[in-house]
């Protein structure tokens, strides 16, 4: 069987709107890099009032209307360009009429105007001048398309500019670093102001560019990856130390339950409440690498797409925004380190009149009055802590650091 499509080898996924869930319509790229339907993202501004990146959660400043704001946004071309390109070879879009007479059957396509025609409107439009240089393929090879002649198959991207919509894109302007077409040359980027050179001689040199940070890209990613395990872990691991704490105090309370019932109910809720913070954190964390990791994944996939199959003004056009968000990405911190302790309870070795022990979260107990105190052989601290009812000693050892020496009920 003869060589499916590029869209057979194309991650589909690149090509899916997450908000929809289907292949992108009129594809709107926040500077984040993220693409959405247009649609889409107007449907999110005029539910939220506010435009932010459903994946990375970047802000993005946006005024006036849903349509206005989301229409500001800079068109994703390669990936509108890819989605017609995949449902083209796919049949999703296959029109069994000419696109010109619309009545004969479909026989050949057109990669420059990306339509289909017959064999009669074929020869028509190779007559014309104004098409008589359009790249025209049969259907069958169109659909045989492999990964080499994708970027070739694809319609080429043209200006931008109000004016030059159907201008092709050929030139570099060295001076403004955009992609120009011949009229721009003449109009807005003339010479001696303005320097020139072929896109095809200047696409390369940034491909090359593109490609160098994606191995960093990729090692961040693995640490991402890493530290998610690790947080996963960490989260298993703590549930099981929390369940034996509570279980500490619990058997701790229920041999002076008549006493300290309320005290004990105290301490189970400062355990949990230390518990769900710490948990909270380590959450959030596992939730920031995980987007860390989905965003590396996604810019990663964005400049392979981009080198592979995007054409030289593409690739010139998208270039300082990639790079921007590789930058970011790169210094991003995707290294966790996981925390070594967790909160204890620290059981009381008598019965004392309010307190039977407290959660050792690292800190002091509340505020406190310090008395300083001598002896014979060691300087000593009181420090009388007002939430405990506790006057503890404090002896400062040969390092220069205080220990508790003794605790005693007031």
């Amino acid at each position: 069987m003869a060589a499916r499509s590029d869209s057979a080898v194309l991650n589909r996924d690149i090509l899916m709107c997450c908000l929809c869930l289907d292949f992108y319509t009129n594809a709107k790229t926040l500077p984040c890099l993220h693409s959405y339907c247009e649609e889409c993202l107007e449907k999110l501004v005029e539910k939220r009032g506010e435009l932010v990146c459903p994946q990375c959660r970047c802000p993005v400043s946006c005024n006036g209307s849903p349509e206005e704001s989301v229409g500001k946004l800079s068109s994703n071309s390669l990936i509108d360009g890819l989605v017609q390109f995949v449902k083209t070879c796919d049949g999703c879009v296959e029109r069994d009429s000419c696109e010109g007479c619309t009545t004969n059957p479909t026989m050949n396509r057109c990669l420059d105007c990306a339509l289909n025609l017959c064999t009669a409107c074929t020869g028509c439009h190779s007559a014309i001048k104004a098409t008589k240089g359009h790249r025209v393929v049969s259907m069958s090879q169109f659909k045989q398309t492999g990964p080499e002649q994708m970027r070739e198959n694809r319609p080429r991207t043209c200006c931008s500019v109000n004016g030059h919509e159907c201008n092709l894109l050929k030139y570099h302007c060295t001076s403004c670093d955009v992609p120009i077409c011949l009229e721009c040359t003449i109009i807005g980027h003339r010479v001696p102001e303005h320097n020139h050179c072929y896109l095809e001689d200047v696409a390369p040199g940034i491909v090359g560019k593109l490609k160098e940070p994606l191995k960093k890209l990729q090692e961040k990613e693995e640490e991402c990856k890493k530290s998610a395990e690790s947080i996963t872990c960490e989260l298993v691991a703590m549930e099981k130390l929390y369940q034996a704490e509570v279980d500490s105090v619990t058997r701790h309370v229920s041999e002076i339950i008549a006493k300290v019932k309320k005290n004990g109910d105290e301490l189970l809720e400062d355990l949990k409440k230390a518990k769900d913070q710490v948990s909270k954190h380590l959450e959030c964390e596992l939730d920031r690498y995980e987007i860390t990791e989905k965003n590396i994944v996604s810019t990663r996939s964005f400049i392979d797409v981009l080198t592979k199959y995007g054409d030289y003004g593409e690739i010139v056009s998208e270039y300082k925004k990639a790079m921007s968000n590789v930058d970011k990405l790169i210094g991003s911190d995707t290294e966790h380190s996981p925390t070594d302790s967790f909160v204890k309870f620290l059981p009381s070795s008598e019965i004392l009149e309010t307190a039977i022990g407290r959660i050792d979260d690292g800190n002091p107990p509340g505020k406190g009055t310090v008395t300083k105190a001598q002896d014979n052989t060691h300087d000593l601290i009181e420090v009388k802590w007002d939430s405990i009812n506790i006057v503890c000693s404090y002896c400062m050892g040969y390092d220069g650091v205080f220990r508790l020496k003794l605790a005693e009920c007031y």
